[in-house]
């Protein structure tokens, strides 16, 4: 259970709590760790629109790029997941 006193949330919480804040459908974002793709999906339902918005989303590991890829295929649409860019790298 969550609480509605943001010391007891999770720091992913409040992170996305924060992108909400400050992101509009057409932005263009950079997620430098991708990691399993949790934080580049609740950025890419932020800024991604039909046709407009961005993400690069890096890793170094290649099993990042990978469950990363695999996550946003199963939650976004063909539209949507061509607005990203996955980059094994720094």
């Amino acid at each position: 259970m969550h609480s509605s006193f943001s010391l007891f949330r999770s720091h992913l919480d409040l992170a996305h709590q924060y992108f909400e804040s400050l992101l509009n459908i057409g932005d263009f974002v950079i997620d430098a760790t991708c990691g399993n793709g949790h934080d580049t999906l609740a950025l890419a339902r932020l800024v991604l629109g039909d046709g407009v918005g961005g993400i690069q989303a890096y890793d170094l590991q290649e099993k990042a790029i990978e469950n990363t890829r695999k996550l946003l295929e199963k939650n976004l649409s063909k539209r949507q997941l061509e607005g990203i860019c996955l980059i094994q790298g720094c």
